[in-house]
């Protein structure tokens, strides 16, 4: 054999080892999955920030089933919901919301207690907030939707407050961050709605009290 003929056989072994290492499968692949977490309430010259001497309690918090999957949702239609490939949830939703919720409550209200459900049964609640949520999203710009009924309750089951919410904010550019900084303003202007709603109503039984 010559050596062009050995050269040549050499460099198609060589070729083929290359292209088989390439295609390795045990070969470590770089993870494009993103996680994103909700962001606590920001500060606002609005805020209530009030001190009220109740106890609230916050849950069931309820969300469509769409919602309990971790890929971050679009709503790309009327009805239809794609997922994302890459971008996920932290931490589950239905499980974040309700402290995410309670925590709001109480830079907002600074009430002598705030629970997330379940309680114990012999913590003294002066309001529960029940919340079933419909939708919790991005749109095809980038900009997030809530969509949510809630009810508040008395410490003996009587309805309050029953109400249906819709909040759509604005994304600043139409990326899964922006869209996650968005959703967590949602959640934040859906917590102030629920704190003057409980003002409201301890507000109603102070003055009945008097």
């Amino acid at each position: 054999m010559n050596s062009t003929v050995r050269t040549s056989r050499l460099l198609t072994i060589l070729a083929i080892g290359i292209g088989l290492a390439a295609c390795n499968p045990l070969k470590p692949h770089e993870d494009p999955t993103r996680h994103y977490f909700l962001l606590f309430i920001e500060p606002d010259e609005g805020d209530l920030n009030v001190e009220l001497d109740i106890a609230i309690g916050v849950g069931p918090v309820r969300l469509i089933p769409y919602l309990k999957r971790t890929p971050i949702a679009t709503r790309v239609g009327e009805n239809e919901i794609e997922y994302s490939q890459i971008d996920r949830w932290a931490e589950p939703l239905d499980i974040v919301i309700p402290f995410y919720l309670a925590s709001n409550l109480n830079y907002l209200l600074s009430p002598e207690d705030v629970e997330v459900f379940p309680w114990l049964g012999s913590k003294h609640i002066d309001y529960v907030v029940k919340v079933d949520i419909l939708g919790f999203h991005r749109n095809a710009n980038g900009d997030a939707e809530l969509t949510a009924d809630w009810d508040i309750e008395d410490p003996n089951g009587r309805d309050l407050v029953s109400r249906y919410t819709y909040i759509e904010v604005p994304a600043s550019e139409n990326t899964t961050k922006a869209s996650v900084t968005a959703l967590s303003d949602a959640l934040s202007d859906f917590s102030r709605e629920i704190a003057a709603a409980i003002q409201e109503v301890e507000a109603t039984r102070q003055a009945e009290a008097r």
